[in-house]
């Protein structure tokens, strides 16, 4: 209350009600600044410009998505805001790293694994009716296409041979996103 510390309130409440004006200074404690919450500051530290960008981005287009295209369902929208900032966390790498710094390369089992989880949360959320499946497919097929396109510009066959079996894993698990759910609401 008002910067009084507890045992300080209590005594002060001791004091008023008996009458005493004494009391021992060891049992009241020294008084603490005032400090941000623990949790304030770990968001503070964890928020970084790039990931609210990407969480902005994805967001807006997902919005969009479901807005403009009736076939694109709510579900569909939410996974692609979370794929999205996902995304955008994993890209933005260490800040204030020193210049000429390489940042290390994602290793091909953890892009694999990041391909399967999209390309199957895809599909389970694409597979509430045939249109929303069909809207998810071409999201897909767009996404592998614009992969692959990237991956052209990449010099190095190993990371271009990366991108495409990334591209095949997502494509496997959407279908098989899909095909589960599909079975799993029947």
């Amino acid at each position: 209350m008002f910067g009084v510390q507890p045992m300080q309130f209590h005594l002060a409440v001791l004091v008023s009600r008996f009458g005493c004006v004494q009391h021992s200074a060891s049992l009241s404690p020294k008084p603490h600044p005032v400090e941000p919450s623990l949790l304030t500051s770990a968001l503070l530290l964890s928020i970084q410009w790039r990931l609210l960008l990407g969480a902005a981005v994805s967001s807006a287009l997902a919005f969009m998505l479901v807005s403009v295209f009736s076939w694109f369902s709510g579900w569909q929208g939410l996974v692609f805001a979370v794929l999205g900032t996902i995304a955008s966390a994993a890209a933005s790498g260490p800040e204030g790293s020193p210049e000429g710094h390489d940042d290390p390369e994602t290793s091909a089992a953890a892009a694999w694994a990041a391909a399967a989880f999209a390309g199957a949360v895809w599909g389970a959320a694409s597979a509430s009716s045939m249109q929303s499946l069909a809207a998810g497919g071409v999201v897909l097929v767009l996404g592998v296409w614009l992969a692959l396109q990237v991956a052209t510009l990449d010099t190095t066959p190993a990371s271009r041979d990366r991108v495409v079996v990334g591209a095949l894993i997502a494509t496997v698990t959407f279908l098989a996103g899909a095909g589960i759910t599909g079975v799993v609401r029947q």
